[in-house]
């Protein structure tokens, strides 16, 4: 399945519990963590998406220039 696949995908999840992103200063893009950087896909990230995250009823500050996160 992985073989041959060289696409490349990050997970940033907005509205988590936890900020964890390189853009949060003061108030700006609070609650947007980077679960997953930009990478090749493999069972890691599988495994991550599959038992890691979970639904919140946090609210994430909008992104406004979802590049700059990557």
């Amino acid at each position: 399945m992985f073989a041959e696949s060289k696409d490349e995908i990050a997970l940033i999840l907005v509205g988590s519990e936890e900020t964890d992103n390189p853009l949060a200063e003061g108030d700006n893009y609070q609650n947007i963590s980077i679960a997953n950087p930009l990478g090749i896909v493999d069972f890691d990230f599988l495994k991550l998406v599959q038992t890691d995250v979970k639904a919140s009823t946090v609210s994430g500050d909008c992104i406004l220039n979802e590049c700059q996160l990557i």
